[in-house]
């Protein structure tokens, strides 16, 4: 068999193979035909919508966190002041007796100088009592904490006495007389109020 009849046998063989159908979902490629875009990979197959963007309705909301609470406060009973401690509490104690009394005197001088010179002024006078009030509050604090109470309030600053014998005015803490050198003991005289100077009587045992 020659060339040209091999040729023509496969052909002829070719064409008498039966073609078997083709699927109708298999898409055939024909040379210089148009090719048809294929569908988007983000396409749903047998779904009512077209893509996965899609939004829902009712967007899930986000979760708060719940807010931390704060621990109990634990009540710590305190501890007493050390001896240093102490001694520090003493010495503010000191100040505010000392600073307490200059407060009286200061406002019964101002309520005094209002009542002379007929010019009353109530909030300078309550801005004092306030002042004095906020003093004796921490001084009766520092008392409790140092078991310092006392009956009787001691005057903590110098003030105007005079000689029960020359009737001489003195400082108060002064302790001899600055004409005739009586020592002072005890309780002392106010100013004006003075005892009256004893009267020298002739010792009829010393002639």
């Amino acid at each position: 068999m020659g060339l040209k009849d091999r040729i023509l046998g496969r052909s002829a063989d070719s064409s008498t193979v039966a073609t078997e159908p083709v699927p109708d979902d298999i898409t055939i490629l024909r040379p210089g035909g148009a090719v048809t875009p294929a569908a988007p990979q983000d396409t749903l197959i047998g779904g009512s919508t077209a893509g996965l963007d899609h939004t829902p309705a009712e967007p899930f909301a986000p979760v708060e966190p719940e807010p931390e609470t704060a621990p109990a406060a634990v009540t710590v009973p305190a501890a007493a002041p050390g001896f240093r401690e102490r001694g520090r509490l003493r010495r503010r104690l000191r100040h505010l007796r000392e600073l307490r009394e200059l407060g009286f005197r200061d406002l019964g001088g101002l309520v005094f100088d209002q009542h002379r010179f007929q010019r009353p002024n109530e909030d300078l006078v309550a801005a004092k009592v306030v002042a004095i009030d906020a003093v004796d509050r921490e001084l009766r604090l520092l008392q409790d904490t140092l078991h310092d109470r006392r009956p009787l309030d001691e005057l903590y600053r110098a003030g105007v006495s005079a000689c029960s014998r020359c009737g001489t005015l003195h400082g108060s803490d002064a302790n001899f007389c600055p004409n005739c050198g009586l020592p002072f003991a005890g309780l002392r005289p106010v100013a004006g109020m003075g005892a009256a100077a004893p009267q020298p009587t002739d010792d009829p045992s010393s002639t």
